[in-house]
C-alpha cells in the first residue's frame, strides 16, 4: 500500500509532464464584413437615347423652346438672331409661322466680334390665356439694326391678340443690364411656381459684379409683373427694401448660369452655373443665396490670401473640366412616365464634353453622377406638358425615349470581383478579411 505521501508525489508529477490542453480548430468569431454583401440584382429593362428631329426652319442657332400655353403640343422656338417661330407637335413638328421677329433689335455679336449674345429665352405669362403676354430676353446694342448706342441684356414683354403671333410694336421693356463685354450674360426667363418671374443674368465678364449685391448681374433676379404694365419687387425678396443690396435679386454669386429650371414635383429651382477654367456646378437656388463666385469656382478658393467662405452656398455637385472646354448646360428633374428608372433624377449635359448625366440622391444628403448617353452639344432642356424632357442642339430638337438593346440605367452590378467589397483592396487577387 502506497503511502499518504507517495500518491501526492505521483500526482504532482502527472500535472507537470501531462501533453499541453491543443486549442479547438476554427474561429472563436466571424470577422467583421462591412463590404462583402450581396449587391442588388442586375438592373433589368432598356437605356434610353434620344429622338432627333431637325427644325423646319432655321435662320440661325436655336437656343430654346416653350411649350404653349394651351398645352396642345404647340412649341414657340427661339432663334438666336431673333425670330420666334411656332411649331405644331402634332404634325410631325411642322413650323406653323413666325411668332415674333425683332430683328431689327437683337444683336449677337458685340464691337463686330462673336459673342454670346442673341435672342436667348422667351417665357409665357401664367395668365397668356387671358392678357396674351409672353417675355424675351435678348441682347442688343448698335450692331442690330435698330439698337441703342451702347450694349444691353433685355428683358422685354410682347402682347398676343390671337395667342399665335405677337405685335413687335408691344414691346414693353422691363429691365436693361449694361454690358460691357461679350460674354457671360446669362440666358434664361422663365416663371416659379409663385407666379413670378426669375431671371438669371451672368456677370458680364466682371467677375466682382457677382458678389456686388447692388449690381444686377452674376444674379438670380426675381420681379411681380402681374400688373398691367412694368413689375413690383416681391416683398419676400431678400433685399426688398433696397437698402443693402438691389431689390430684384433672389440670390446671388454666379458666373454664368446659362439653363436652369424649376422641378416640377418639389418647385425646387435647379441651375447649371458655367465654370471659368476648372470646375463646373450644378445648384439649387434658393432666396438670399451667395452661391461662390467670385471667391470659390465649385470648392477651389480663388482669393489669396486667405478664402473666407463663411455664408456661401456650395454646390449640390460639380465636375471637374475636360481637357479643352467646358460648359455646363442646366437641366430638369425627370418626373415623366416613359423612363420609370429615370423618375427623380436631375438630367443635364454639357456643351462640349461629360455625355448626358443624371444626379440622383446617395442616401447620405449628397448626389451621385451617372453618364446615361454619350454626346454634348446641348442649348436647353425643357419640361413638356407630358412630364418629357426636350431637348435643343442647334438645328436639331428632340426628346428621351426608351432603347430596347441599349444598357439599363443606373446597373450597379459588379462586373468584376474587385468590384464587389470581398477582395482584399491592396491586392484584388486576394481574398478580403471578411470572406471567408
Amino acid at each position: 500500500m502506497r503511502s499518504p505521501l507517495a500518491i501526492a508525489v505521483v500526482a504532482l508529477l502527472t500535472l507537470a509532464f501531462a501533453p499541453a490542453a491543443v486549442a479547438a480548430p476554427g474561429l472563436i468569431q466571424r470577422p467583421p464584413n462591412p463590404d462583402c454583401v450581396a449587391p442588388d440584382p442586375p438592373a433589368t429593362g432598356n437605356g434610353i437615347e434620344l429622338e432627333i428631329l431637325r427644325f423646319g426652319v432655321n435662320y440661325g442657332n436655336n437656343t430654346a423652346m416653350h411649350m404653349a400655353q394651351d398645352h396642345q403640343n404647340r412649341w414657340f422656338v427661339i432663334i438666336r438672331h431673333g425670330i420666334i417661330d411656332l411649331y405644331d407637335g402634332d404634325a410631325g413638328y411642322t413650323p406653323i409661322g413666325t411668332a415674333l421677329d425683332i430683328t431689327d433689335r437683337v444683336t449677337i455679336r458685340f464691337e463686330g466680334g462673336g459673342a454670346e449674345f442673341g435672342a436667348l429665352s422667351i417665357a409665357l405669362d401664367p395668365s397668356f390665356a387671358t392678357n396674351g403676354h409672353a417675355y424675351v430676353f435678348y441682347t442688343t446694342g448698335p450692331d442690330a439694326p435698330a439698337g441703342p448706342a451702347t450694349y444691353f441684356s433685355r428683358v422685354s414683354r410682347f402682347t398676343s391678340t390671337d395667342g399665335t403671333t405677337f405685335d413687335p410694336l408691344s414691346e414693353e421693356i422691363l429691365l436693361e443690364i449694361p454690358l460691357t463685354d461679350r460674354y457671360h450674360v446669362g440666358a434664361t426667363i422663365g416663371f416659379g411656381p409663385d407666379d413670378l418671374l426669375y431671371i438669371a443674368t451672368g456677370d458680364g465678364f466682371d467677375p466682382s459684379a457677382a458678389g456686388d449685391s447692388f449690381d444686377l448681374k452674376g444674379k438670380f433676379l426675381r420681379i411681380d409683373v402681374s400688373g398691367a404694365s412694368g413689375y413690383t419687387i416681391p416683398p419676400t425678396n431678400p433685399f426688398a427694401s433696397g437698402v443693402s443690396g438691389a431689390p430684384e435679386v433672389f440670390a446671388m454669386g454666379f458666373r454664368n448660369p446659362f439653363r436652369w429650371n424649376f422641378d416640377s414635383a418639389t418647385g425646387d429651382l435647379w441651375a447649371g452655373d458655367v465654370g471659368s477654367f476648372k470646375i463646373e456646378e450644378v445648384n439649387i437656388v434658393v432666396s438670399g443665396g451667395h452661391y461662390g463666385w467670385p471667391i470659390v469656382e465649385g470648392d477651389i478658393c480663388r482669393v489669396t490670401p486667405g478664402c473666407d467662405q463663411t455664408g456661401l452656398t456650395p454646390p449640390a455637385w460639380s465636375y471637374p473640366h475636360e481637357p479643352g472646354s467646358n460648359a455646363v448646360v442646366g437641366g430638369l428633374v425627370y418626373n415623366g412616365p416613359a423612363i420609370p428608372a429615370l423618375q427623380g433624377s436631375y438630367v443635364f449635359g454639357d456643351r462640349y464634353h461629360s455625355g448626358l448625366q443624371a444626379l440622383t440622391e446617395d442616401g447620405t444628403g449628397g448626389f451621385g453622377s451617372d453618364t446615361i448617353l454619350d454626346g454634348n452639344g446641348y442649348d436647353s432642356f425643357v419640361e413638356g406638358a407630358d412630364g418629357e424632357i426636350y431637348v435643343v442642339q442647334g438645328v436639331r430638337f428632340g426628346w428621351f425615349i426608351p432603347a430596347e438593346g441599349a444598357p439599363p440605367l443606373f446597373d450597379t452590378f459588379p462586373q468584376q470581383l474587385s468590384q464587389t467589397g470581398c477582395m482584399d483592396p491592396a491586392d484584388p487577387s486576394l481574398p478580403g478579411p471578411g470572406l471567408i
